[in-house]
């Protein structure tokens, strides 16, 4: 019986998790195991998780895409920079590199800022793909952070770009 039950906890595990889909846009995300997923709150936020409670605030991952006529280049970083200085109490710039997501050129930004009262780190990765720049955010607590930084790779490594339904009219 121990076995069997075993076995089945090794076949349950290893199950693949569940992943949020847009048909229009053509990409997929792979579910964080643990993490409750919430639909965006505007139309540019295409996905949140929220990680599982502990102390501090809860961690967040979130996936946003909207059109762009701008490559990937350092201008591009550099305003992103900009814009996140701007917004964010006590800003500070923890590291930025160039690297891929699924073959294509993305940037990588780590920082440390507080929002609301609160201290997190974060990292945003962002890419250009067929006019649309992506951009996916963890967000954690300080003293969590570092155990977090995989669920990002993980998303990073497991996200899928489809080819995207046809609009309503088109065949």
């Amino acid at each position: 019986m121990r076995r069997l039950v075993l076995m089945l906890c090794l076949v349950f595990w290893a199950l693949p998790a569940g992943a949020w889909e847009d048909a229009d846009l053509g990409v997929r995300v792979p579910d964080p195991p643990g993490w409750e997923v919430r639909e965006g709150p505007s139309p540019r936020v295409l996905v949140r998780y929220h990680g599982p409670p502990g102390p501090g605030p809860r961690p967040s991952l979130w996936v946003h895409a909207r059109e762009t006529q701008t490559e990937l280049d350092r201008s591009l970083a550099l305003e992103v920079v900009r814009a996140l200085a701007a917004r964010l109490e006590g800003f500070k710039l923890l590291g930025s590199r160039s690297t891929q997501v699924q073959g294509l050129p993305a940037h990588r930004l780590g920082y440390r800022a507080g929002l609301a009262g609160h201290e997190f780190q974060a990292t945003q990765v962002f890419w250009v793909r067929d006019g649309r720049l992506y951009v996916v955010t963890l967000t954690g607590p300080l003293d969590r952070y570092s155990s977090l930084l995989p669920i990002l790779d993980r998303t990073l490594e497991e996200i899928e770009f489809f080819e995207p339904a046809p609009a309503a009219g088109q065949s």
